[in-house]
């Protein structure tokens, strides 16, 4: 079992509910980025530039949330279940 699999099991029993888990405008963009590339848990999206610098906190506060993982590359992150299932929720298309 890699490292982010047993990170993403991990999370899955300790976090609150998805629902329970107000994001910020900030936050949805940065969900709405990995929809935008179909990214499903465990799969690395790396951010870099103009675009790292501006969604630093947003991707920091969904670390803490337990909805993403940041790897040891820089700029990528991965989402954990939690996450994923927050993404279709709150940046499905209208």
């Amino acid at each position: 079992m890699t490292k982010i699999r047993r990170a993403v099991a991990k999370q899955e029993t300790t976090a609150k509910p998805v629902c329970e888990t107000t994001l910020t405008a900030g936050e949805q963009s940065v969900l709405k980025v990995f929809r935008q590339y179909l990214m499903t848990p465990g799969q690395m999206l790396c951010f870099y530039g103009p675009t790292l610098t501006n969604y630093s906190k947003p991707l920091t506060q969904l670390i803490n949330k337990q909805m993403l993982i940041a790897e040891r590359f820089r700029g990528g992150y991965s989402l954990t279940l939690r996450g994923f299932t927050a993404m279709k929720h709150s940046a499905a298309p209208r």
